[in-house]
């Protein structure tokens, strides 16, 4: 059967600001972003999704359909980057079917 792959999660806003790190070399520059950001892959079956973030709250973002056969599967979410405090906050992998 074939399904619709939709990751539904919050990922608040936030604002970004420069500020200094203490590094190997004295201090250096930095940007900072509050909130959550970045890039993500969801694995399930064969297939993989990557997806960048979206700012709000219960983001609805569809990444695409999968085959699956009748059994068992482990799906995997993954950041890839995250350019906030957090990626995102998970609230759940949906799968729809096709016609």
């Amino acid at each position: 059967a074939t399904y619709a792959v939709t990751v539904v999660y919050d990922a608040p806003a936030g604002e970004k600001s420069q500020g200094l790190v203490e590094g190997d070399a004295g201090k250096e520059a930095v940007q900072r972003h509050t909130g959550a950001g970045g890039v993500f892959t969801v694995a399930l079956g064969s297939k993989s999704f990557t997806a960048t973030v979206l700012t709000g709250i219960a983001v609805r973002q569809s990444l695409g359909q999968v085959t699956l056969e009748p059994g068992s599967y482990e799906f995997c979410v993954k950041a890839n980057e995250i350019t906030g405090e957090e990626l995102f906050r998970l609230q759940s992998l949906e799968l729809v079917p096709q016609r």
